[in-house]
């Protein structure tokens, strides 16, 4: 050893407690956590310090801050790093924030000059932060998983494809209010996006997929769908009717095989079952089958029943017609009316009475007359009839006797005609209906026909007497 002037100059190796040196400077390490070095500041206060074995379980270089902290710095046994703890349980192992400007992991030569596979280019930068002049990128020439929490399984990864799997939920662009904006989810760049909408595939001509093979509900979406100069498609052929909408406050559209037709299920759990409203105009280029009732409030301009054997049945009780050019107003020109009659029981005692179903023509004479172009006839088939009996000639002489024909004005007739019938309540009873109300003009002429028939064999007896008198044998 020698000295010169203030430094020192040693050949061969220094042991520092150490009798057997073998590098140039060895320490030998004192206590319980093997302490080596410390570092004082020119007061004599030490203010950082060295061991190798913290707490005596921790193997590995400890650099402290004496009195403050250990694991500033810490390289355990195995080459893990810590920094801020003291059990490192990876390469790197920080506790706390870090700020990077630049890393590249994995990849060498670096894929942009200057730039590794997680890029940072100014300081400060968190992650996650989207900005059109901040990046966050990461390379990996095979997958990368992400893990959160205590997950066994990746919460989300990514394959050498580039496609993503994640498990779980995914918010984007979060706010205050609670609403939840999501942008850029089509590639185009920040500039052409002037607002929160949400655009899937712009612009690429490829279609979105929402939803799985199986799933009830592919799409759910709580508000407003529109669909603006665009058409819409039902295209799945096997689809068949789910019943999805028979729950109570639903309604649902559906391409049912099972029914062969677009269903429209209207709203289920009204007063009327399912319901539907139309509003405004409605155009059927077609047949329209209609199982139920048909109600119209409103004008039927036009109504045409097709040739053939099918029935045109109208229920209706009363069926009114009229033009407002014309009558100026309707009219009930046939009403299924029901009138209650007196008539004899089978045991001929007494009378009852009975409802009478009535088709009236022209009921109330809503129409000053009714003309019918044609002939009218009556059936009156020997088929058709039961309890057939000659008309008496005394009886129908009574009832023409009986009869009384006058002339009369009608009260409904605005125009004041004259016309001439008989009064049914002071017709005989075999002419006038059970309640005298109207004239069976049918049995008028029944009875007038015997009354001519009985004269007429008078005239011919008193005929052949004239004659016989005329002309004596």
């Amino acid at each position: 050893m020698s000295v010169a002037k203030d430094n020192w100059y040693l050949s061969g190796p220094l042991g520092i407690d150490t009798p057997t040196p073998r590098s140039p400077l060895a320490i030998r390490a004192k206590e319980v956590s093997e302490e080596l070095i410390s570092f004082e500041d020119p007061s004599g206060k030490t203010k950082w310090h060295i061991n190798q074995n913290f707490g005596g379980n921790h193997p590995g270089l400890n650099f402290a801050e004496t009195g403050v902290a250990d694991g500033r710095l810490f390289i355990g046994a195995g080459g893990n790093i810590g920094i801020g703890m003291t059990n490192p349980k990876a390469n790197l192992h920080v506790l706390g924030g870090a700020i990077i400007n630049q890393i590249a992991i994995g990849i060498d030569p670096l894929p942009v000059d200057g730039l590794g596979d997680i890029t940072f280019p100014f300081p400060y930068e968190t992650v996650g932060t989207i900005h059109p002049h901040h990046n966050l990128r990461l390379h990996s020439g095979n997958s990368i998983l992400l893990h959160c929490g205590n997950k066994s399984n990746p919460t989300a990864s990514f394959d050498n494809a580039g496609s993503m799997t994640l498990a779980g939920h995914l918010t984007v662009g979060t706010g205050s209010n609670g609403t939840i904006k999501v942008r850029h989810i089509d590639g185009k760049h920040y500039q052409n996006d002037d607002n929160d909408a949400l655009h899937l595939n712009w612009n690429t001509g490829h279609p979105v997929h929402i939803g799985s093979l199986g799933s009830k509900s592919d799409l759910i979406v709580t508000g407003t769908i529109r669909a603006g100069n665009s058409d819409l498609y039902f295209t799945k052929t096997d689809h068949n009717h789910t019943a999805f909408g028979n729950s109570s406050g639903f309604a649902a559209i559906e391409n049912a095989a099972d029914h062969g037709a677009l269903m429209i299920l209207g709203r289920a759990g009204t007063d009327k079952g399912r319901k539907v409203r139309l509003w405004d105009y409605l155009e059927v280029n077609g047949d329209l089958d209609v199982t139920g009732e048909l109600k119209i409030n409103g004008h039927l301009n036009k109504l045409d029943v097709l040739e053939g054997d099918t029935d045109a049945t109208i229920r209706a009780h009363d069926l009114c017609f009229g033009h407002s050019t014309r009558l100026g107003k309707v009219g009930r020109a046939l009403v299924d009316d029901i009138r209650s009659i007196e008539v004899a029981p089978p045991s001929g005692r007494g009378r009852v009475t009975q409802k009478l179903h009535t088709l009236v023509i022209n009921y109330n004479k809503d129409w000053q007359a009714v003309v019918v172009d044609g002939g009218v006839y009556t059936p009156s088939s020997r088929q058709i009839k039961e309890n057939i009996q000659s008309l008496s000639g005394q009886v129908a002489k009574r009832i023409v006797a009986t009869l009384m024909p006058i002339s009369f004005f009608d009260k409904r007739d605005r125009l004041k005609l004259e016309y001439m019938g008989f009064i049914a309540e002071d017709s005989p009873p075999e002419v006038a209906s059970p309640n005298h109300d109207a004239v069976v003009y049918n049995h008028i002429v029944a009875a007038l026909t015997k009354v001519v028939q009985d004269q007429q064999q008078i005239i011919e007896a008193l005929d052949a007497r004239v004659t016989l008198l005329e002309h004596p044998a």
